[in-house]
This record gives structure tokens, sequence and C-alpha cells, in this order.
């Protein structure tokens, strides 16, 4: 950001491919004088970004609303999870000796819905599943949670 807010002639070819925290940094962050620094160079720089790439477009709307900014929106198709939405139809055909690997969340945040989408899937473990469930930051209690309710 800060190379950035030196060269702003950069900006108008610069891409913001979003990733959740450095986007909620803004909300969930601690208030404190180091997020006020650090913001200090960021709303000028994102104000002023030629382009957002999320998978999430509700994200872009985040920014500008809290940025103020006009930028270009790029939809970015990440994952093929992204492709299909309708949770409630969840189907599972294997093979016989085929493994499926299901990934939970990308983090140990709330907002990963680990509950809802274990339960969800629940019906399937006598299948041949492998859940893949990220936890490696975010909420330490979030994280002992899910583990302890994975694992029942």
């Amino acid at each position: 950001m800060i190379i950035l807010f030196f060269m702003p002639w950069l900006l108008k070819k610069s891409y913001w491919i979003m990733w959740g925290g450095d986007l909620y940094v803004y909300q969930l962050g601690e208030r404190n004088w180091k997020w006020r620094f650090r913001e200090l160079f960021r709303r000028p720089v994102i104000r002023r970004m030629a382009y957002f790439s999320t998978t999430v477009p509700g994200d872009y709307e985040l920014v500008k609303k809290w940025y103020s900014t006009n930028s270009k929106f790029i939809h970015n198709l990440m994952y093929q999870s992204h492709l299909y939405r309708d949770s409630n139809q969840i189907e599972c055909k294997l093979d016989k000796g085929q493994n499926v690997f299901i990934q939970i969340g990308n983090s140990a945040d709330p907002s990963n819905n680990h509950f809802e989408i274990i339960e969800k899937i629940s019906k399937f473990k006598d299948r041949n599943i492998k859940v893949l469930c990220p936890l490696s930051y975010g909420s330490v209690e979030h994280r002992e949670a899910v583990i302890s309710f994975g694992k029942k």
C-alpha cells in the first residue's frame, strides 16, 4: 500500500484481487493507532485503484461503500463451488472405491458456517468422503468448537 500510495500513477493499471481479511480489516480490525495509520495509506490507494476482483460481488459493494470508489468490478469465479449454490440439493454419487474431498471454509472464522455445513454433509458420513477444514487462523474458541463438533 505504501508503494502504491507514493506511486499513484500505477493505480490506473492495478487490480485488487480481494481475499476476505484484506477487505474486512476495515470493519473488524481493532481501531487502534496501527489501524488508523494503515488506513491513512489504504483509503486513497483503494479509492483510486482501477479494478477490483472478487468471487463475492457483495465485497465489491462494501469497497464502494467504505472507500467511495467507482472503480470497475471483475467477477472472479475462482472456485467451482461458486458456480453451484443450492446446498439443499447436495447429492453424493460415487463409484466404488472413489473418494470425494470436501473443503469447509478457509479459516476458523464463524462466517464460514462450519456447523451448518457439517450438519448437511453428515448424512454422507458412511460414504467415501474426506472433509478438509482449514482452521489455521481466526477465532481460537471457534476453531476448538468446530473440531469438537466435527469429531462428533
